[in-house]
C-alpha cells in the first residue's frame, strides 16, 4: 500500500472529477486504444526476461501519473488497472506479479471514486450497483491471490497484453 498511495493520491480527486465530466469523444477514445496497443507493443519488445531490477518509484511521478490514469478513467468509465499495470513494468517500479496485485487495489478506490463522482454529477446509478462492487471485489482478491502465488508470471504477462488489447480494440469499437 506504501507503494500504491502516491498513485491513489493522484487518482481519487482525479477519477471522481473525470466521472462527472460527459464526454464522448470518439478521437479521445481511439486515442487511449492506440495507447493501449502501443503499451502491449512495448511489453513485447522491452521486456524478455522476468528478472529485471525493481527500481524506487519517484513519489512526483507517481502523483502525476495517478492524476492521468485517474482522470481518463474517469472520462471513460474504467478502474484505471489497464492503464497502471503496463506503466508500473515498463518503468520498472514492479515485477509483473506485484503490478497484478497493485492493479485489483488500484482499481477498487479508482472504481469507487468514480461511482462516487458519477453520483454527485446525478448520473443515474443502476439499483444493482452493491452488488457489481460485491462481485468485482471478490473477482479482484481471487485474481489477485491466483495471480501473485500461483499463476507463472509467463501466463501474467500474456494475460495483461491480452487485456491491454481487448481493452484497446474495444474502445476502438465504442
Amino acid at each position: 500500500m506504501r507503494k500504491l498511495f502516491p498513485f491513489v493520491l493522484g487518482s481519487v480527486p482525479a477519477a471522481l472529477l473525470g466521472a462527472m465530466m460527459h464526454t464522448s469523444t470518439p478521437v479521445f477514445r481511439i486515442l487511449l486504444a492506440a495507447a493501449l496497443v502501443f503499451a502491449v507493443l512495448r511489453l513485447l519488445l522491452s521486456i524478455r526476461n522476468n528478472n529485471y531490477e525493481i527500481r524506487n518509484i519517484p513519489f512526483l511521478s507517481a502523483v502525476v501519473a495517478g492524476t492521468g490514469i485517474g482522470l481518463i478513467s474517469g472520462m471513460i468509465g474504467i478502474g484505471g488497472g489497464i492503464l497502471l499495470s503496463p506503466l508500473l513494468i515498463l518503468m520498472r517500479w514492479a515485477s509483473i506479479r506485484e503490478s497484478a496485485c497493485f492493479a485489483a487495489a488500484f482499481i477498487l478506490i479508482n472504481s469507487l471514486s468514480g461511482i462516487t463522482g458519477l453520483a454527485i454529477s446525478g448520473t443515474h446509478l443502476s439499483s444493482q450497483i452493491v452488488n457489481l462492487i460485491i462481485a468485482a471485489f471478490i473477482g479482484g482478491c481471487f485474481g489477485s491471490a491466483m495471480g501473485s502465488r500461483y499463476f507463472p508470471v509467463s501466463l501474467l504477462k500474456y494475460a495483461l497484453m491480452l487485456g491491454l488489447l481487448f481493452a484497446g480494440f474495444k474502445l476502438m469499437a465504442v
